[in-house]
């Protein structure tokens, strides 16, 4: 698909799924987690073309290649649901403890839902939130992550015969953990925040992410937010020569989107 052709039928979308709900929220309407789920599915599922999944082992909406694997994890809240959500300034909420849990499970447990994951985002449709495995793999060092996959039961090789701890126990030790160590302050520094002042903003924004499209628009965002995308997709910016038109490459960080690619990306 064509770049403008991929915008077009983005926006199009956008407009049809997206933005009644979002002018619902405007006008002080009661929005349900389900309406966001489906709005952000049907989003993803028309533009792209891609399998999406509601509810896949517990995952909101599951994003699958064209094997079936699932490559990303959407978790999603209702935009009233402050008790859940993050925000920029408070990470330690149920819905980052719900993707840090499917990490883990797709580190050590043998669930192949969870095995091919790479992405992970959470959003109440206003706010959206990326993360990947190198996000979480910066953060949560191996001999922490090993001992808390332990802990929670969902190592396959250290399995009990009954479960240690229960979903909802689970997820208060997650919220332990990262409350006493160094791993939330550095996870804030490795992931992308999307909000939008308009619904034309907002659609701008996950345009330029979605589509990994760096546009006229996409010069005007916040500095830190752009290097913090940048960086999530394995990119940088290369000015190699003053002649040369600026264009983004593979930062050399493994496991990343751009790291997948067939070498096309390289600097040169």
């Amino acid at each position: 698909m064509q770049k403008s052709n991929a915008r077009i039928k983005m926006s199009d979308v956008f407009d049809r799924r997206v933005a009644p709900v979002l002018e619902k929220l405007r006008q002080g309407q009661q929005v349900s987690e389900s309406e966001v789920s489906s709005a952000v599915e049907l989003l993803i599922k028309d533009t792209f073309g891609v399998n999406t999944a509601s509810q896949r082992n517990t995952i909101d909406v599951a994003v699958e290649d064209p094997e079936g694997n699932c490559i990303a994890a959407i978790e999603v809240k209702s935009p009233r649901n402050t008790a859940e959500m993050i925000s920029s300034t408070d990470f330690n909420k149920k819905a980052l403890h719900q993707i840090f849990y499917y990490y883990l499970l797709g580190r050590y447990g043998n669930d192949k839902t969870f095995k091919t994951l790479q992405y992970y985002i959470i959003t109440d449709l206003e706010h959206w939130y990326f993360f990947d495995n190198t996000s979480f793999a910066r953060a949560i060092p191996s001999s922490d992550a090993s001992r808390i996959a332990n802990e929670l039961g969902v190592n396959e090789y250290m399995k009990t015969l009954f479960p240690r701890l229960s979903k909802s126990e689970s997820y208060k030790y997650l919220e332990d953990y990262l409350k006493n160590s160094s791993a939330l302050s550095v996870l804030q520094q490795y992931y992308a925040h999307v909000i939008g002042t308009n619904k034309e903003e907002l659609f701008s924004k996950l345009y330029d992410l979605f589509c990994f499209e760096k546009t006229e628009e996409a010069t005007e965002l916040n500095k830190d937010f752009y290097n913090e995308l940048l960086y999530i997709m394995g990119l940088k910016e290369s000015t190699k020569q003053d002649d040369i038109p600026l264009r983004l490459v593979y930062n050399g960080v493994p496991n990343t989107f751009a790291h997948q690619l067939d070498g096309s990306l390289k600097e040169g």
